[in-house]
């Protein structure tokens, strides 16, 4: 195990897949009710190799 890291929405939020990416970090993709329109909304999160969060989008499902 590389680290380990919860991330928590106000309320749920679910990684379906997480792939390493060429800089050392990962891209996780689920789904939230936590952001956007709150309605299942595909979240992608962009995490740096130490597990910090570069970035996150969520876009209406």
């Amino acid at each position: 195990m590389i680290w380990k890291r919860t991330y928590e929405g106000t309320y749920s939020d679910y990684a379906y897949s997480i792939q390493q990416t060429t800089d050392g970090g990962f891209i996780l993709a689920g789904e939230t009710t936590s952001y956007g329109a709150g309605v299942n909304d595909v979240l992608v999160i962009k995490l740096n190799s130490s597990g910090n969060i570069t970035w996150q989008n969520a876009y209406d499902n």
